[in-house]
């Protein structure tokens, strides 16, 4: 991402203001970048699944998984940091000793952050709330 924000800071060099904030312009471009490739690759993602499965009867039961899974995955992004590290390690499979050592943090802390990460995605899929890209 990195590598490509320079690229196209270069590339359109002409259309930067001379008083403008050049870290501003650089950051903006660069959260583009990442929207951009998140819209493409949920996009690349559905198409996938359905070319993967339109001849199984199931394929509708595997499309809406999959876009639940996708879901979840957005709602668990809008989880402060600390609890979304140690969830994802959990849902990795790593055991709470290994989360702990690894984020160099005390058991009981990353057992309090993996409790408030949990109890909060739960709220937010109870909730219904709506995610986008």
């Amino acid at each position: 991402m990195v590598s490509e924000t320079c690229v196209r800071l270069l590339e359109r060099e002409s259309s930067f203001r001379k008083d403008g904030n050049l870290m501003a312009w650089a950051v903006t471009i660069l959260r583009n970048l990442h929207i951009d490739k998140i819209r493409a690759d949920a996009r690349l993602e559905l198409r996938l699944v359905v070319t993967n499965n339109e001849a199984d009867p199931l394929s509708e039961k595997v499309l809406e998984d999959h876009l639940e899974l996708q879901r979840v995955c957005k709602l668990i992004h809008r989880l402060p940091e600390e609890q979304r590290e140690v969830l994802v390690l959990r849902g990795g499979g790593l055991s709470y000793d290994e989360i702990a050592a690894s984020l160099d943090i005390p058991r009981g802390t990353m057992m309090s952050r993996l409790h408030r990460g949990r109890k909060v995605l739960v709220e937010l899929t109870n909730q219904n709330v709506k995610v986008t890209a």
